[in-house]
């Protein structure tokens, strides 16, 4: 069974010139399993606090550190929720509730048997299966009390990772604005916050790509469009670059109905959503993602601080595009 790696959707365009530029620095490297790259104005270099919030982020939510907040949650030895979980818990709880529970972050026993958890690779689950993941899945089968997490069934467990990347985005953007930071660009993953201006004194340009990965669902960056980004929030989910085939040959997407148990089958190719956070714009393109397109839309249209761009199939085996009446042309 291969699975394919995650690999950005947004692709930023950088033109730094070093040599005519005042007081930017860039700062790139590969955290939570994806790329990174962060320009900003400063007096002073940032880049070791950058690394610092971070790591913050990959102690708190990461399913991969066995030592963080999430993962000794998801064990049992530990309930207390830090600041993090907690605020990202009542973040998760408000996309939760106008998404009609689509966005679900304790679908993690359903991913996790789809093959795309943190354990090994498996074929297509057997209906029990789906089943008994399902019984373990529900936002509102978990409270946050007193400080300390509660499920109300044993094998429920927490995945922040459709909201995370987003998260972690907005908290080195915090942490360069406490230090006066007004011009900045940190892109996660391909989630992105921007702010002020470029080196060039221009709008940070943003090209959002479009759905057309190689024979292997390797990352093309073909340009579906250029955007500018002006002190806002981007995000993109899509399933045609992040799936699996099973032994058997059968495609499976990542996106993973909390309502169904099933992988999503839509028209939606891919959602990019602007937004005034990180993660609102991660959460909601997520969401997005696993709702039929008027849905995701009637959504969208309701939140004020959200547009959205979708990317759908059409009958001709190309696609379409539909964006909200906000976003940008």
């Amino acid at each position: 069974m291969k699975k394919f790696r995650f690999t950005p959707l947004i692709y930023t365009i950088i033109l730094i010139l070093t040599s005519c530029t005042e007081n930017f620095y860039n700062f790139s490297g590969v955290t939570w399993g994806t790329t990174y790259n962060i320009t900003y104005r400063s007096d002073v270099r940032l880049d070791d606090s950058i690394s610092t919030a971070m790591r913050a982020i990959d102690n708190s939510l990461s399913m991969f550190n066995p030592k963080s907040t999430v993962a000794r949650i998801n064990s049992g030895t530990d309930m207390y929720a830090d600041s993090l979980v907690a605020d990202i818990m009542r973040l998760s709880a408000m996309v939760n509730k106008c998404s009609g529970g689509a966005f679900d972050p304790t679908v993690g026993p359903l991913v996790e048997i789809w093959g795309f958890g943190t354990g090994e690779q498996r074929d297509e689950p057997v209906l029990a299966d789906i089943a008994s993941a399902r019984a373990r899945v529900g936002f509102d089968k978990c409270r946050m009390e007193n400080g300390m997490i509660h499920f109300a069934c044993d094998g429920m467990r927490l995945d922040f990772s459709a909201i995370a990347k987003g998260y972690g985005v907005d908290q080195v953007a915090g942490m360069l604005e406490r230090n006066g930071c007004t011009d900045y660009m940190v892109e996660i993953g391909g989630e992105i916050n921007a702010r002020g201006t470029n080196p060039n004194g221009k709008p940070w340009r943003i090209q959002i790509d479009a759905p057309v990965p190689d024979s292997d669902g390797n990352a093309m960056h073909t340009r579906l469009m250029v955007i500018e980004l002006r002190d806002a929030a981007l995000a993109t989910s899509g399933n045609y670059r992040n799936y699996r085939r099973t032994d058997k040959g059968t495609h499976i997407v990542h996106t993973i109905s909390p309502l169904t148990g099933y992988p999503v089958k839509t028209a939606t190719l891919s959602v990019s959503v602007i937004a005034g956070s990180c993660a609102l714009a991660d959460a909601l393109a997520t969401a997005a993602m696993a709702m039929p397109y008027p849905d995701a839309r009637s959504m969208i249209d309701k939140l004020p601080d959200a547009e959205a761009l979708f990317v759908l199939a059409d009958s001709t085996g190309s696609f379409k595009v539909m964006a909200t009446d906000g976003f940008p042309e």
